[in-house]
């Protein structure tokens, strides 16, 4: 059995561990980006264009668009939900320099997502898909890569607690032409700038960076971020026993200035947007209002046991009454039969945003999604060590991040029910993981032996479950779910370099990472004894 601890990485501080962190995040986006072929992410060809319209300054809702034919990607629709064919059926279309009309469906999306992926779409060189792809990649690998440098330095589990909240599902996205990108990116960002410790401060939440970049990516691209945002938001202050007051005051002037603008960007796309979608977003400050006004009313009154139970209930009852009056007001009116088969799909979404991946046709082995539910598991248990209270909030953030999918499903019109997927409720799920960790971290000079045993488990664990997904997606994409189960004979000629290469350079680049997280010494924690 190889020892790991052989491939630990001496380093000379954070900034160089940040640098390491840098290069090895890059590495393995960069591997998503090469292992999904042009089109395979969900929606990339509408993404796409609509990324190349506005870098053109074609900014109004359409339907198409006119742009130069090197936008067109291979015809998704010949292998898009049929996981036993291979996307060699896609032909490369010709490329004649011609202008031609090209299909979208992403005309609602706020701009600010598809000028990062669109303005590098008009340097020449490579065809637009692969400047969009590496700008997209660019992004996330700079945010997830900080996370990862923060969480690293505040101690044990923190880390692996994000690796195993970012998904195969967010990977994947990472390396396609999606809005989610940046939104998923920036949640990670968002989450552990909330929740991670600076050990030089001794003080929660210092790294505002951190938190304003996350909060920037999270709220522009996509309609529903700011909603996101603030739930986030609330959450991570309530964990930590923070007010957004306080919080706040805790900025520097220009992350207050950044997170402003972009929050009223935001809001403002939503109020003259036409999508019910779109402008549900305007409302995303008040849920931090009233949080806060809850919060002062727990606190500041003294109030017995059984007032405080009312008063939960009476909140619970209040919230329900409020998301069925608001869902009743769809087009069409309340529909039970839809709103049972929108209960009914959570579980598939569930699993879709662990890793069901492509056009959701490309699912992971099943003993992947356990053995992710088992590291949560493990996270959890451990978390009960030190008492119950974060696990109740990762929990309340788990339910809340259910019942959004179902406001959002029926708030939209969509009778069919399969409008939401998975991956729109990663930048909540990220949460979960991390909110695991808060208490346990306060602890780790008590355990650090065991916090330290955890955190390589959870570290390792996530890893496994990502280059067993990369494996599932190449052999999809290259043979179909019925092909050979041998990497050297999958091939496709719309991908630059082999699955067989990606994949070996994957699984090198993870052994790499998981040295330089779970098996490095942090600048604050004496050398293990343990080993």
């Amino acid at each position: 059995m190889i020892d790991l601890t052989l491939l630990r990485l001496q380093t000379s501080g954070p900034r160089r561990q940040a640098t390491v962190l840098f290069t090895l995040v890059g590495g393995l986006v960069l591997c998503w980006i090469l292992l999904m072929p042009p089109g395979a992410g969900p929606d990339e060809p509408g993404h796409l264009v609509r990324s190349g319209a506005v870098a053109r300054g074609q900014l109004a809702d359409a339907d198409t668009y006119d742009l130069p034919d090197s936008y067109r990607l291979p015809e998704p629709g010949c292998y898009a939900f049929q996981p036993m064919t291979a996307v060699s059926c896609a032909d490369l279309p010709a490329v004649n320099g011609e202008t031609i009309p090209l299909p979208t469906r992403a005309g609602e999306y706020p701009v600010w997502g598809h000028l990062t992926f669109g303005l590098p779409t008009l340097l020449p060189g490579l065809a637009p898909v692969w400047w969009a792809r590496l700008a997209g990649g660019l992004v996330a690998t700079v945010l997830v890569a900080g996370a990862l440098a923060a969480a690293w330095r505040s101690g044990p589990l923190i880390a692996g607690s994000l690796l195993v909240g970012l998904t195969p599902m967010a990977w994947s996205t990472f390396g396609t032409v999606n809005p989610s990108t940046c939104a998923i990116a920036g949640a990670a960002a968002l989450w552990t700038g909330l929740l991670a410790s600076d050990p030089r401060s001794r003080r929660i939440g210092s790294h505002t960076w951190l938190a304003t970049a996350g909060w920037v990516a999270l709220t522009l691209p996509r309609r529903d971020g700011l909603i996101w945002a603030c739930i986030a938001l609330v959450v991570a202050l309530a964990a930590t026993d923070r007010t957004a007051v306080g919080w706040w005051r805790s900025l520097t002037f220009p992350d207050r200035l950044l997170i402003g603008l972009s929050t009223v960007t935001a809001a403002g796309w939503g109020l003259t947007a036409d999508s019910r979608a779109s402008q549900a977003v305007v409302a995303a400050p008040l849920i931090v209002v009233a949080a806060e006004a809850l919060r002062w009313w727990w606190t500041q009154r003294s109030l017995s046991r059984p007032q405080r139970i009312s008063m939960s209930i009476a909140v619970v009852a209040f919230g329900t009454a409020s998301l069925a009056a608001l869902v009743s007001g769809r087009p069409g009116g309340w529909n039970t039969d839809l709103a049972i088969a929108v209960v009914a799909q959570t579980d598939d979404n569930l699993v879709e945003a662990i890793g069901v991946l492509g056009w959701l046709d490309t699912l992971v082995p099943w003993f992947t999604v356990f053995l992710w539910f088992a590291l949560i598991g493990a996270l959890a248990a451990t978390a009960l060590l030190t008492g119950v209270r974060t696990v109740c909030w990762a929990a309340v953030l788990l339910a809340m991040t259910i019942v959004t999918s179902w406001v959002f499903e029926l708030y939209h019109g969509n009778e069919s029910g399969t409008y939401w997927q998975g991956r729109y409720s990663l930048p909540l799920l990220i949460g979960v993981p991390l909110l695991l960790t808060v208490d346990t971290d306060r602890a780790r000079a008590a355990a650090s032996a065991f916090l330290r045993r955890i955190d390589r488990v959870t570290c390792v664990g996530a890893l496994l479950i990502l280059n067993v997904a990369a494996w599932a997606a190449a052999r999809r994409f290259g043979v179909g779910t019925l092909g050979s189960y041998l990497p050297w004979r999958w091939d496709t000629p719309i991908q630059p370099v082999p699955p067989v290469v990606v994949l070996i350079a994957h699984a090198i680049i993870t052994i790499a990472l998981a040295a330089a997280i779970a098996f490095t010494d942090r600048p604050d924690s004496p050398a293990e004894t343990d080993r």
